[in-house]
């Protein structure tokens, strides 16, 4: 009688135990994506910023209408 009851559990805690990780693994690879999105935007985000920087204070250096200290302050309220 016991041999058949350890039998009868050992499956159950199989699928308990198997259940468990699958949905951990699913949790840890949707933070791996969302982690991975969010530094994907900031290494995009960055640069453009940047860019977009030297494209204004470039247009306004041009005519002569900004110093360079006024494009940085400008960016930086």
């Amino acid at each position: 009688m016991r041999v058949v009851r350890t039998y009868g559990r050992e499956r159950s805690e199989t699928s308990r135990y198997t259940i468990g990780n699958h949905v951990m693994v699913r949790q840890q690879l949707f933070v791996w994506w969302w982690t991975r999105m969010i530094e994907l935007i900031w290494e995009v985000l960055i640069p453009l910023a940047s860019i977009a920087l030297l494209l204004y204070g470039g247009s306004a250096r041009a005519p002569e209408r900004l110093t360079i200290g006024e494009v940085t302050c400008s960016w930086s309220i």
